[in-house]
């Protein structure tokens, strides 16, 4: 359907900041997950592979994804062997851990390649089970995203529900969450490593603010000034504004739910 010339897969797995991104409790201001203080993945990384197989091979017809289609990114990483799925649902590099952008590219390019999948070394691990906040990990594998802070607060477009739980432990998550992978013993090995690419380092996309005042004051204008031409621009200002007041409320410290 998104290639009708198919007859070959490419993946790719480009590494983003370890680092944690906003604050490192509510009592300081708002948490981030890690990928969205770099660049836009989604341009970024399809401006690349795009650049890439055209040199590679000008006559080539492709398609790109990068979390941009109808296409399970991970999967067909899996099946490149750039890792295995993870008892919390993410791909898992032996070296990167989980802290990758996943590009593909459907191509009509002919090889005899064949899938070379990787042992999974979750083992009888659980953590990211057990440190899940929401219970959105219902089981190995199995994600109810109805529960899951990173869907509510960057793909929720509506209000959130009042079950809704924003704030966990000392840390208040106003857009996206990285719990399950903070404790994944592959992503501690990747966050003593000197993995990040440069155009995804903290800092290098839209500036993380998260002082509550600061996030507080913003004014659309200066919102969407700020996350131009970043991850962080596919949340309105309305739902950052919506994630922002129930965060803030649950972390008590000053805002109320209207």
């Amino acid at each position: 359907l998104v290639l009708p010339e198919l007859k070959f897969v490419i993946a790719v797995l480009v590494p983003y900041s370890a680092q944690p991104a906003g604050a490192s409790s509510f009592g300081f201001g708002a948490s981030y997950a890690r990928y969205l203080s770099g660049g836009d993945y989604h341009s970024v990384v399809a401006e690349r592979l795009d650049a890439v197989l055209r040199e590679f091979d000008p006559s080539m017809r492709f398609k790109v994804c990068v979390d941009t289609s109808a296409v399970l990114e991970r999967t067909w990483g899996r099946i490149a062997g750039l890792g295995w799925i993870g008892k919390n649902n993410l791909l898992i590099h032996p070296q990167l851990g989980s802290y990758t952008f996943i590009g593909v590219a459907f191509t009509d390019w002919e090889s005899d390649a064949a899938p070379r999948l990787l042992a999974d070394y979750c083992g009888s691990c659980e953590r990211c089970l057990t440190a899940c906040p929401t219970g959105a990990l219902v089981a190995p594998r199995e994600l109810d995203s109805r529960q899951c802070i990173s869907y509510w607060t960057l793909e929720k477009r509506r209000e959130l529900p009042e079950t809704a739980r924003l704030v966990s432990g000392e840390r208040a998550w106003v857009a996206g969450c990285d719990i399950c992978q903070e404790v994944c013993p592959f992503n501690t090995k990747a966050a003593r490593g000197a993995f990040g690419d440069p155009e995804f380092l903290a800092g290098t996309g839209a500036p993380v603010v998260s002082a509550w005042a600061d996030l507080l004051a913003e004014t659309r204008e200066q919102y969407e000034t700020r996350v131009a031409g970043s991850a962080l621009s596919r949340v309105s200002y309305e739902q950052a504004q919506r994630n922002l007041r129930v965060a803030m409320e649950q972390a008590g410290v000053g805002a109320k739910r209207s």
